[in-house]
């Protein structure tokens, strides 16, 4: 279930119905090499409840059978529950939005759908020139940063070589370091610091520009490699970064500032007497 967005992305590609325009794929705790996890989970399992922390974060003691409990998302789940954000997001009536559902998470075990190595899917989104970005939290039991960024480094890809000689830089926010980055070829690691598994719960504002950033028409994040860019939108059967539409970035834009707006709104009705906001019904 964690590999979805890779298989996704793939499709997207392939499917010669598919009108999208693919302009990259982020992804926070990026678990892709399955190898890796089975032998270090094995070992580390049992160090994560011994002090009772949360194994999203080194930060924060949790007991809770469901780490996920241990976060409030109740702002979260009034959002993307309400009737006006779901139909402007197309979610089929009916549906409600849980933060973690165990019962969906135990099916998908049950069926054998539940984690697979999909680096070799990462490495034909990079051909064809899809930027990749993969992020995580320095304090992330769960999926640490070193993991992240070796598998990232063994990934072979026509860029490898550059992508590990590449410099490990700072990345700022506001002038102020907030992590360390490795970017080459529209392939992405950042490091936040100071967060655990869910970067935009611990940091929110260092996760909006990071998404900023890499959305950006202009973003280093998104350059393609020079192979790809010498070989042309036409041999891949997809436009590079040069030539994407503005108006797809656009209209993104545009449906985030209608939903952020639609959310202010609901505040600004719901004022509580004491001062206070209130998202529930």
């Amino acid at each position: 279930m964690f590999h979805f967005f890779n298989r996704v992305a793939c499709w997207v590609l392939t499917d010669a119905k598919s009108s999208t325009l693919l302009s990259g794929v982020a992804s926070r705790n990026a678990v892709w090499t399955q190898r890796l996890r089975r032998a270090a989970g094995l070992v580390l399992r049992q160090c994560w409840h011994i002090p009772n922390l949360s194994e999203l974060s080194l930060k924060r003691v949790c007991h809770k059978r469901n780490v996920v409990d241990c976060f409030d998302f109740s702002a979260a789940q009034a959002f993307l529950n309400d009737a006006q954000v779901q139909k402007a997001l197309g979610v089929p009536v009916g549906l409600a939005w849980r933060p973690c559902n165990l019962q969906v998470d135990s099916a998908f075990v049950r069926s054998g759908d539940y984690m697979s190595s999909t680096d070799g899917l990462v490495a034909e989104l990079l051909e064809r020139g899809v930027p990749v970005l993969a992020y995580s939290g320095d304090t992330d039991l769960m999926v640490d940063w070193l993991g992240t960024k070796g598998w990232m480094e063994k990934l072979a890809w026509r860029g490898q070589s550059d992508w590990v000689a590449a410099p490990l830089r700072t990345f700022h926010v506001h002038n102020k370091s907030a992590g360390r980055e490795k970017s080459y070829g529209g392939f992405t690691f950042l490091q936040v610091f100071e967060s655990g598994h869910l970067v935009p719960k611990d940091q929110p504002e260092v996760a909006l520009m990071m998404l900023r950033r890499f959305v950006s028409l202009h973003s280093d994040w998104a350059a393609a490699p020079p192979a790809v860019l010498q070989s042309g939108p036409k041999d891949l059967g997809l436009r590079t970064q040069s030539s994407r539409e503005p108006a797809f970035l656009a209209g993104l834009s545009a449906l985030l500032g209608a939903l952020c707006l639609a959310w202010a709104l609901r505040l600004w009705k719901r004022k509580e007497p004491e001062g206070q906001y209130s998202l529930m019904t």
